[in-house]
């Protein structure tokens, strides 16, 4: 099943979203403005804005100077129940967490889709997660898990440095194939579902129709979504903290309005699935 699609089919009104407002770049208010407008004419539910004021006035706004601590402390409160990091600055969202959640073990998992419609998971995608075979395991188990309660049934592609055949041309290549190959081990006997290690072929895990894509490490992962995003005309549907109890999905500071209504869209699916649970 189509992943957006499934998420549309989840949308309710009910739901309320808190969105991380920065206006430190001068493209930021527009954007949000943007964002406001579009969001009245579509079904994501109350989505209210939390931080700095813009050039208009919003309906649904929580003013305030510390953006991050606001939204998070509304989500730890249940005074949302979801939040969109929105422009708020990544690194405080990062340090509250730990601060405010007690979570020092988290990761996220971004949505993605590429300029031909393929839609699928990509992890890990911060630069310093996903570091260890058990760590990209347990990715591997809660992106699927995930795909699972959205109703699509997960297709699983590993990435590594390079071929089978490049085994020998450097330790740290050889790292790369040796560990893809163990965690691709480990994660069928754990798994009942098609598990497939592709080495540095990604565009053969898309031809497979791969939903849930494991990079070697974040930051590999991070180049993989920046090139997608910024340089291969794909987009992205935000991207989700797994590893805390709250529901809160990434977005880039640099992203276009889409990106933050895709996010926004995420997170009430989300809070459908959790209110289920």
């Amino acid at each position: 099943m189509d992943i957006l699609k499934r998420i549309q089919e989840l949308q309710r009104n009910s739901h309320r979203i808190g969105f991380g407002v920065r206006v430190e770049d001068r493209t930021h208010p527009d954007k949000i403005i943007e964002v406001a407008e579009k969001v009245e004419s579509m079904h994501f539910g109350r989505v209210i804005y939390v931080g700095q004021m813009c050039s208009s006035p919003m309906r649904d706004a929580i003013y305030t100077e510390e953006p991050e601590r606001m939204l998070l402390d509304l989500l730890c409160m249940g005074d949302i129940d979801a939040a969109v990091r929105g422009t708020a600055k990544a690194s405080v969202i990062l340090r509250l967490i730990k601060e405010k959640l007690g979570q020092r073990s988290f990761f996220r998992i971004a949505l993605l889709e590429t300029s031909m419609g393929h839609q699928f998971l990509l992890a890990p995608v911060g630069i310093d997660e996903g570091s260890s075979i058990n760590e990209r395991l347990t990715i591997i188990t809660s992106g699927a898990q995930l795909l699972k309660q959205l109703g699509v049934e997960p297709r699983i592609g590993v990435l590594s440095g390079g071929r089978m055949e490049d085994i020998g041309r450097s330790p740290d290549i050889d790292k790369t194939i040796e560990e893809s190959q163990e965690l691709t081990s480990k994660a069928r006997e754990q798994l009942p579902y098609i598990i497939e290690h592709y080495g540095i072929l990604v565009e053969d895990a898309i031809q497979a129709r791969a939903n849930l894509i494991l990079a070697p490490n974040g930051m590999i992962g991070n180049f993989v979504y920046r090139t997608l995003i910024h340089l291969g005309s794909g987009k992205s549907h935000g991207a989700i903290y797994v590893g805390i109890n709250e529901i809160l999905v990434d977005t880039s500071r640099s992203a276009p309005p889409e990106e933050y209504l895709h996010a926004i869209r995420l997170a009430n699916a989300l809070t459908t699935i959790a209110k289920r649970i």
